[in-house]
């Protein structure tokens, strides 16, 4: 399923294992799009419930603003209320893991580079 949050494309892929969850973030999430984007994904992580582990994809976002955090950021706290652990895939250097960095988020959640990794359970 794949829905515009209005200049942002989000994509949601329940794993095969059915307690976990993908949500893939592509375009530009900046203040005209934070609600949508804070909505849809808080939709999709309670449709797909139970969850025990979502993970972010941001490999393919163009722009991350400072809007943009702050719904990823009220999502990862919506979703550790609820019990899941969430981790974030961010190409390291690029300017989405900078505002990561700045907000603080890669101090609340796991930061993977690559999807795969964050997929596994330790």
């Amino acid at each position: 399923m794949a829905e515009d949050g209005g200049g942002v494309l989000i994509e949601v892929v329940p794993t095969s294992a059915g307690d976990a969850l993908i949500l893939r973030l592509a375009g530009v999430v900046d203040p005209s799009a934070r609600d949508r984007v804070e909505y849809l994904m808080l939709a999709a992580t309670e449709a797909f419930s139970p969850l025990s582990l979502a993970v972010l994809d941001l490999s393919a976002l163009e722009l991350l603003g400072a809007a943009g955090a702050r719904a990823l950021a009220c999502w990862v706290i919506a979703c550790a209320e609820r019990g899941v652990t969430v981790r974030l895939v961010v190409a390291p250097r690029s300017s989405a893991h900078r505002v990561l960095v700045v907000a603080g988020l890669d101090q609340r959640v796991t930061v993977f580079d690559d999807l795969e990794p964050a997929l596994h359970r330790d």
